[in-house]
């Protein structure tokens, strides 16, 4: 695509940002709310990883951002942008996110698609008489993206934010989605509002939900017939480590109908064991799920769970450097960290060769490569 051409569509795809509300008051909007927004992320993809640093980006790349922002009052301080980026309320900024992500993926999401929730510490916002922020996040295995996150004052308060998270997400369209969660997060509530929006759950299960746990447990050590397509295993060995893992599912669950769960078609036990330097360990799990999945298909899924720890979370930390950021306010802590995701869902879209670690020094270097990161577009 042309210099010009590509320029004018950074100014469509910024414009989802137009409705956010500017909570400053007049006399102190020197700079367009737009503006600071658009260059905070531009420096982030650039691998800025503090206010100071994205101040800097923006003096030195002037004459850049001038090609698609007006600019008429310079570029602001650091100070300016800690001031406004931490004001800005969260779950509106998240809305205007969830847009331009919306307008990514064709405006719905795919039938089938898995999407893990997960919550993630950031631990450098720990403060002497504040906890750290805990933030809640979905990832969309189809898509590669972490679609929508909000932040929570501890663990615990998962089990309240996902049906939240889930009422945001309906704007895309949840209905086939496979909702995954980890243990913490099997609830009955969850499950209800997973079925609320015509999706359907794969729920890691714990003791602690008791009874349930227990019997789901015997339930696996006293059934001997198993359906056709109930067992599979998979065997792998990469770099000395050698992994065998193996699942079965059990779909007559009549032993489990007093539970009463919400919309329970199968259980499954996957069985992990790895073998290191010599050292062998193994772990068993079970899970509840609204699927009628072969064996096969379950132990898919549950890989694919994982993606939102190796795909977004370590790589937020990894390659964002995440934990090692310190904001004075909480509201600037959860709005960095959802323009550190966008900037990680822009390099997603990225078809071209290369590490996101390489990508991420060019975008800093090549101010073509970075205006196309920053609209979304592959064309090179």
């Amino acid at each position: 695509m042309e210099e010009k051409g590509l320029y004018k569509q950074i100014n469509l795809a910024v414009k989802h940002f137009e409705s956010l509300e500017d909570p400053r008051i007049e006399r102190t909007k020197q700079y367009p709310l737009i503006e600071i927004i658009v260059i905070t992320l531009s420096a982030i993809l650039s691998g800025a990883d503090s206010f100071y640093e994205i101040a800097l980006f923006g003096k030195t790349k002037q004459d850049w951002l001038k090609q698609f922002l007006k600019l008429e009052n310079g570029v602001p301080s650091h100070d300016t942008y800690n001031r406004v980026i931490s004001l800005l309320e969260p779950a509106n900024f998240q809305a205007c996110v969830l847009e331009w992500i919306t307008a990514f993926i064709g405006g719905k999401l795919n039938k089938e698609d898995i999407l893990s929730i997960d919550g993630k510490q950031l631990r450098g916002s720990k403060k002497t008489n504040l906890k750290a922020v805990h933030m809640l996040n979905v990832w969309s295995h189809k898509h590669g993206l972490c679609l929508a996150s909000t932040a929570i004052e501890s663990k615990t308060n998962e089990i309240t934010a996902v049906p939240e998270l889930l009422d945001t997400l309906s704007l895309l369209d949840l209905t086939g989605c496979i909702v995954t969660v980890d243990a913490l997060n099997t609830q009955r509530d969850i499950a209800l509002k997973v079925e609320e929006h015509k999706a359907d759950y794969v729920m890691a299960l714990k003791a602690n939900q008791g009874t349930l746990y227990e019997d789901v447990k015997w339930l696996f050590n006293n059934v001997y017939e198993l359906e056709e397509d109930s067992f599979a295993e998979t065997h792998k060995v990469s770099r000395g480590r050698d992994e065998y893992r193996s699942c079965t599912v059990i779909s007559d669950i009549s032993y489990l109908e007093t539970h009463n769960w919400p919309k329970l078609n199968t259980v499954a036990k996957l069985v992990s064991e790895r073998k290191i330097q010599g050292r062998i360990t193994r772990e068993v799990r079970y899970y509840l799920s609204s699927l009628e999945p072969t064996a096969a298909e379950f132990l898919h899924i549950v890989r694919s769970h994982w993606e939102i720890e190796n795909k977004l979370h370590w790589v937020l930390d990894v390659i964002f450097h995440e934990d090692q950021h310190s904001y004075a306010k909480p509201w600037g802590v959860e709005n960095m960290s959802v323009l550190r995701q966008l900037a990680l869902n822009l390099f997603r879209q990225d078809s071209s060769k290369g590490s996101l670690k390489g990508k991420l020094k060019r975008a800093a270097w090549d101010d073509h490569f970075r205006a196309s990161i920053l609209n979304g577009l592959t064309t090179f």
